[in-house]
Protein backbone atom coordinates (compact mmCIF):
# COMPACT_ATOMS: atom_id res chain seq x y z
CA UNK A 1 0.00 0.00 0.00
CA UNK A 2 2.72 2.49 0.93
CA UNK A 3 4.72 1.42 -2.11
CA UNK A 4 1.71 2.05 -4.37
CA UNK A 5 1.18 5.48 -2.86
CA UNK A 6 4.83 6.45 -3.32
CA UNK A 7 4.79 5.25 -6.92
CA UNK A 8 1.59 7.18 -7.53
CA UNK A 9 3.15 10.27 -5.96
CA UNK A 10 6.18 10.01 -8.20
CA UNK A 11 4.07 9.56 -11.32
CA UNK A 12 1.63 12.31 -10.44
CA UNK A 13 4.43 14.72 -9.64
CA UNK A 14 6.34 13.99 -12.84
CA UNK A 15 4.32 16.64 -14.65
CA UNK A 16 5.88 19.42 -12.64
CA UNK A 17 9.11 17.80 -11.45
CA UNK A 18 11.14 20.16 -13.61
CA UNK A 19 9.98 23.05 -11.44
CA UNK A 20 12.47 22.26 -8.68
CA UNK A 21 12.59 20.18 -5.55
CA UNK A 22 9.47 18.28 -4.60
CA UNK A 23 8.20 18.06 -1.04
CA UNK A 24 5.86 15.50 0.47
CA UNK A 25 3.41 16.34 3.22
CA UNK A 26 1.51 13.39 4.66
CA UNK A 27 -1.87 13.47 6.37
CA UNK A 28 -2.37 10.35 8.49
CA UNK A 29 -6.00 9.66 9.31
CA UNK A 30 -6.91 8.03 12.61
CA UNK A 31 -8.27 4.53 13.16
CA UNK A 32 -11.85 5.66 12.54
CA UNK A 33 -10.73 6.39 8.98
CA UNK A 34 -8.73 3.17 8.71
CA UNK A 35 -5.38 4.94 9.20
CA UNK A 36 -5.25 5.81 5.50
CA UNK A 37 -2.68 8.41 4.48
CA UNK A 38 -3.06 11.17 1.92
CA UNK A 39 0.03 12.72 0.38
CA UNK A 40 0.43 16.28 -0.84
CA UNK A 41 3.28 16.58 -3.34
CA UNK A 42 4.39 20.18 -3.87
CA UNK A 43 6.75 21.84 -6.27
CA UNK A 44 7.63 25.51 -6.62
CA UNK A 45 4.10 26.64 -7.50
CA UNK A 46 1.83 23.64 -7.91
CA UNK A 47 0.65 20.62 -5.96
CA UNK A 48 -0.76 17.15 -6.52
CA UNK A 49 -2.84 15.40 -3.87
CA UNK A 50 -2.91 11.63 -3.64
CA UNK A 51 -6.11 10.36 -2.02
CA UNK A 52 -8.87 12.39 -0.40
CA UNK A 53 -9.56 10.84 2.98
CA UNK A 54 -12.57 8.91 4.23
CA UNK A 55 -14.63 11.45 6.17
CA UNK A 56 -15.62 15.01 5.41
CA UNK A 57 -13.52 16.03 8.42
CA UNK A 58 -10.49 14.25 6.91
CA UNK A 59 -11.05 16.09 3.63
CA UNK A 60 -11.22 19.46 5.40
CA UNK A 61 -7.97 18.69 7.25
CA UNK A 62 -6.35 17.73 3.96
CA UNK A 63 -7.69 20.94 2.36
CA UNK A 64 -6.09 22.92 5.18
CA UNK A 65 -2.73 21.31 4.35
CA UNK A 66 -3.15 22.35 0.72
CA UNK A 67 -4.15 25.90 1.65
CA UNK A 68 -1.31 26.18 4.16
CA UNK A 69 1.15 25.11 1.46
CA UNK A 70 0.27 28.17 -0.61
CA UNK A 71 0.46 26.02 -3.74
CA UNK A 72 -1.96 25.70 -6.63
CA UNK A 73 -3.66 22.29 -6.44
CA UNK A 74 -3.59 21.00 -10.01
CA UNK A 75 -4.56 17.35 -9.59
CA UNK A 76 -6.29 15.10 -7.09
CA UNK A 77 -5.33 11.50 -7.78
CA UNK A 78 -7.38 8.66 -6.27
CA UNK A 79 -5.10 5.64 -6.00
CA UNK A 80 -7.55 2.98 -4.76
CA UNK A 81 -11.21 2.09 -5.15
CA UNK A 82 -11.98 1.81 -1.44
CA UNK A 83 -14.06 4.67 0.02
CA UNK A 84 -11.38 5.64 2.53
CA UNK A 85 -9.38 6.84 -0.49
CA UNK A 86 -12.12 8.76 -2.34
CA UNK A 87 -15.03 9.72 -0.05
CA UNK A 88 -13.43 13.13 0.59
CA UNK A 89 -13.39 14.00 -3.12
CA UNK A 90 -16.60 16.05 -3.12
CA UNK A 91 -15.36 18.31 -0.29
CA UNK A 92 -12.02 18.84 -2.01
CA UNK A 93 -13.63 19.60 -5.38
CA UNK A 94 -15.86 22.20 -3.71
CA UNK A 95 -12.81 23.90 -2.22
CA UNK A 96 -10.54 23.41 -5.25
CA UNK A 97 -12.90 23.38 -8.26
CA UNK A 98 -10.09 23.82 -10.81
CA UNK A 99 -8.19 20.75 -9.61
CA UNK A 100 -8.51 17.79 -11.94
CA UNK A 101 -9.88 14.70 -10.15
CA UNK A 102 -8.42 11.56 -11.72
CA UNK A 103 -7.98 7.83 -11.19
CA UNK A 104 -6.68 4.89 -13.19
CA UNK A 105 -9.39 3.41 -15.46
CA UNK A 106 -9.58 0.22 -13.39
CA UNK A 107 -9.96 2.16 -10.16
CA UNK A 108 -12.61 4.39 -11.70
CA UNK A 109 -14.59 1.43 -13.02
CA UNK A 110 -14.54 -0.23 -9.60
CA UNK A 111 -15.63 2.99 -7.87
CA UNK A 112 -18.47 3.58 -10.32
CA UNK A 113 -19.67 0.02 -9.89
CA UNK A 114 -19.70 0.17 -6.10
CA UNK A 115 -20.12 3.77 -4.94
CA UNK A 116 -23.88 3.63 -4.37
CA UNK A 117 -23.56 0.55 -2.20
CA UNK A 118 -20.61 2.03 -0.31
CA UNK A 119 -22.52 5.25 0.44
CA UNK A 120 -25.62 3.25 1.43
CA UNK A 121 -23.53 1.16 3.84
CA UNK A 122 -21.26 3.84 5.28
CA UNK A 123 -23.53 6.89 5.14
CA UNK A 124 -25.71 5.96 8.15
CA UNK A 125 -22.63 4.97 10.17
CA UNK A 126 -20.83 8.23 9.37
CA UNK A 127 -23.74 10.63 9.81
CA UNK A 128 -22.77 14.23 9.03
CA UNK A 129 -19.24 13.05 8.22
CA UNK A 130 -20.47 11.04 5.20
CA UNK A 131 -19.90 12.39 1.68
CA UNK A 132 -22.60 14.83 0.56
CA UNK A 133 -21.99 14.19 -3.14
CA UNK A 134 -20.23 11.51 -5.12
CA UNK A 135 -17.58 13.03 -7.35
CA UNK A 136 -15.09 10.65 -8.70
CA UNK A 137 -13.21 10.81 -11.13
CA UNK A 138 -11.82 10.93 -14.68
CA UNK A 139 -9.73 8.09 -16.04
CA UNK A 140 -6.04 8.84 -16.09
Amino acid sequence: MIRQTLIAAALAAAGFAHAGDLKLSVYNADGNSFNVSSVLVTGDKDAVLIDTGFTRADAYRIAAKVLDSGKNLKTIYVSQADPDYYFGASVLKQIFPKAELVAAPEVLAHIKGNVKGKVAFWGPKMGANAPQANRCCRPR
